[in-house]
């Protein structure tokens, strides 16, 4: 009996601890994220006061300080390692983004798509890929919460060569040889593909009809991002568009030409319609204050 008590108490609040994951990784502002965590630490608090009662009902006191001593301590060093693994996931996808936008030598691009074939550009060397030599093609895809696409490629094989070819949405036009890929390829989900494209709509930002389930494909803004962090820099949704549009269509340097709001995509069509919230000369404002 001794031990169960002792198990019960000490296993409750480790499950209540695991549970807190939720708590880091949901989507819910800060102020009701601490409401969570506070009313499940509460209840950690009071099993392992519990706890150390029953050891002291039955004796044992040794046992229930053990208990909650080492109970404590996993809670800390759990709640520490969910933080810093969230941190790091975050600090390695911002090093990874900025990597794919400013590495200059890594060129990674489709370059053309017809009826013959595709070319890509990798590392400055065109490749020619015949589509009577590709054997199969299979889609790769991962989302992030809300379906929301983070990464999606292709896997293309060959029948005059036992390797395959691997890209993803990381290059340059993925989208244009994605909605260009011939009927005929069994492993291929062009149901997907059909899906995407129907289902897309303007980027208020970048004003590309590339924008899908919460995230533009072409510019990877999101009106999500506009969190409560944001909301004390940006405190309106307009305010936020406008910084991001100051950063997609500055020039990096004098001699830049400016692009007049004009995205260039062979993927993704420009939306007529679509207006941005800065004018040009808030853009070169912008850019040589920040950028030249």
């Amino acid at each position: 009996m001794e031990i169960l008590i002792q198990i019960v108490f000490l296993i409750l609040p480790l499950i209540i601890a695991i549970y807190n994951l939720d708590v880091f990784y949901g989507n819910e502002d800060t102020k009701t994220k601490v409401k969570k965590l506070s009313i499940r630490v509460l209840m950690i608090l009071l099993l392992i006061g519990l706890n150390f009662q029953f050891g002291e009902l039955i004796g044992r006191k040794d046992m229930a300080l053990i208990g909650a001593v080492s109970g404590t301590v996993f809670l800390v060093f759990l709640l520490l390692i969910c933080e810093f693994t969230k941190i790091g996931m975050k600090l390695y996808d911002n090093y990874t983004l900025t990597k794919i936008l400013n590495d200059k030598n890594q060129i990674e691009e489709v370059k053309d798509v017809n009826n013959l074939g595709f070319t890509i550009n990798y590392k400055e060397d065109l490749i020619f890929y015949n589509w009577q030599n590709v054997t199969s093609i299979k889609l790769k895809s991962h989302f992030a919460e809300k379906r929301t696409i983070k990464t999606i490629g292709l896997s293309f094989r060959f029948s005059d060569s036992k390797k395959k070819l691997n890209i993803n949405n990381h290059f340059t036009n993925f989208y244009y040889l994605l909605r260009n890929i011939p009927n005929g390829y069994d492993l291929m989900d062009y149901n997907f593909v059909e899906s995407l494209f129907k289902n897309l709509k303007t980027c208020s930002f970048c004003g590309l009809v590339s924008y899908y389930n919460g995230r533009c494909l072409n510019c990877i803004c999101s009106l999500d991002f506009w969190t409560e962090e944001q909301k004390e820099d940006y405190p309106t949704i307009e305010d936020y568009i406008k910084e991001e549009q100051l950063e997609l269509f500055a020039t990096y340097s004098r001699s830049e030409i400016f692009n007049e709001f004009k995205m260039i995509s062979l993927s993704f069509e420009q939306d007529k319609n679509w207006k941005p919230l800065v004018s040009k000369q808030q853009v070169l404002q912008y850019s040589k204050e920040n950028c030249w």
